[in-house]
Formats: C-alpha cells, sequence, structure tokens
C-alpha cells in the first residue's frame, strides 16, 4: 500500500549498501527494534508473569525481522491453536456462569461464592433474554476472534506509526495484512475501487469470473470497514 501525504518527512532505505544520511546511522537498527515492538504488541500480554492467564488475542508472531528496509512482522491471525485454547476457556466460563445463574435463579447461595451475586450482577440475570448464556459454535468463536485479532493488528500498526513518524512507510508499506491499516475510509474505498477496475478491464477473465471476483472484493470491502472501525477511530 502506498500512502501519498505524511504528516513529517519519511526515512526510507531499502539496501544496506545506500548510503545513510547524517543522523540515520541508526536506521537498520531502529526498523529492527520496531519490528521486535510491534510483535510483542500483537502478542499482548500473555508473555506476561503469568503465561497462564487469558490472552487478549490469538494472533501467532513467528518472526520480526527488518527486510528490504521495512517491518516485517510475520504473524497469523485466528491461529488454530490459540482459538482453540481461549474456546476451551469460554466454555469453561459459559458453564460457570450459567451455573451461577441458576443457583440465584433458585434463590440458592452458591457454594463457591462468598455471598449473594452483588446488585449490578442481579440486573444482568433479570434482563429478559441475557441469561443463560448461549455456547458459540467454533466457526461463531473463530469468526469473533479474527475480527478481534484484525482491529489489534490495525491498532498496533497505527500505533507504531504514530510513535515513529518518520518510519511510517517503512511501518505500513511493509506489512502483510496491508489493507487493514489504510489511514482513512476514502484511501481505502480509492484502493478498492482502483482493484475493481482492474478486475473489470482484465483480457483474461471471463464476464462470470469478473462478476464473480467483483462480489469478493465487495464483500472484503464491507469486512475491511468492519475492522477499521473509521467512524469511531479518532487519529
Amino acid at each position: 500500500m502506498s500512502k501519498k501525504n505524511y504528516k513529517v518527512p519519511q526515512v526510507f532505505y531499502g539496501d544496506w549498501s545506500d548510503d545513510l544520511e547524517p543522523g540515520h546511522e541508526n536506521y537498520w537498527w531502529d526498523i529492527g527494534t520496531i519490528a521486535e515492538w510491534i510483535g510483542y504488541a500483537l502478542i499482548g500480554g500473555s508473555h506476561g508473569c503469568r503465561v497462564d492467564l487469558y490472552r487478549p488475542n490469538t494472533i501467532h508472531v513467528s518472526q520480526t525481522k527488518e527486510k528490504f528496509g521495512g517491518v516485517r512482522a510475520y504473524c497469523h491471525l485466528a491461529s488454530y491453536e490459540q482459538v482453540q485454547e481461549k474456546y476451551r476457556l469460554e466454555l469453561m466460563n459459559i458453564t460457570k456462569q450459567n451455573r451461577l445463574y441458576f443457583t440465584w435463579k433458585q434463590g440458592k447461595k452458591d457454594p463457591d461464592a462468598d455471598g449473594y451475586p452483588a446488585q449490578y450482577i442481579v440486573r444482568m440475570y433479570e434482563e429478559e433474554g441475557r441469561y443463560p448464556l448461549s455456547t458459540p459454535s467454533i466457526d461463531e468463536f473463530t469468526q469473533g476472534c479474527a475480527l478481534a485479532d484484525a482491529r489489534w493488528y490495525r491498532r498496533v500498526y497505527r500505533n507504531a506509526a504514530r510513535l515513529w513518524p518518520q518510519y511510517e512507510s517503512a511501518i505500513i508499506d511493509s506489512a502483510d495484512y496491508y489493507e487493514y491499516l489504510f489511514n482513512t475510509e476514502a484511501e481505502l474505498d480509492d484502493n478498492y475501487d482502483r482493484r475493481k477496475i482492474d478486475i473489470e478491464k482484465s483480457d483474461y477473465l471471463s464476464d462470470e469470473q469478473k462478476k464473480s471476483q467483483v462480489v469478493s472484493l465487495e464483500e472484503d470491502r464491507k469486512y475491511v470497514k468492519n475492522v477499521c472501525e473509521f467512524t469511531q477511530e479518532k487519529e
């Protein structure tokens, strides 16, 4: 993805043989360090003092590095193993919450609790249709993880660009999931509009293939806008 306008002049070198300008002597080290920062930020709190604690996302980061002058963080969103583990914990939590609800409904004191549910919990219990909690399918849960991971990915990368604005091009343009990193909705639409035109003008696709690819592209555009949440974001 190419971004035409930046808030500050960009610093970028694409080859280790490039002559670095005065003040840019640490460029390669800076880019590698930013890649490491992004990698740890993508993982989130799961690498803290208690690795058994609930992790905030299901992103698997396999490697971080500087490559051709850009920041590279190789990762997979909604990683299978991590989704499975988070799903297991979610089912355990749903079972526990429903047990507490049915215990309260029967007017009994929960054997594992110090007392009756707090007032705000009672209000939740009394809210029509909220309890008992339903159990999501693994497919539904995975889709939710993928959306949350994509939003977290965007937040981490946009924060990195804000913290190191002179390296925004090196950070954003080298990202694997660049489609989640558009700065504005107008930039996103411009990118998808150009891709749509390329499909419609292609000499190598049949009319049916063009139609199918355009439909897929528009579905992707809608999903990416949902990820980016432009109306809620403050830059």
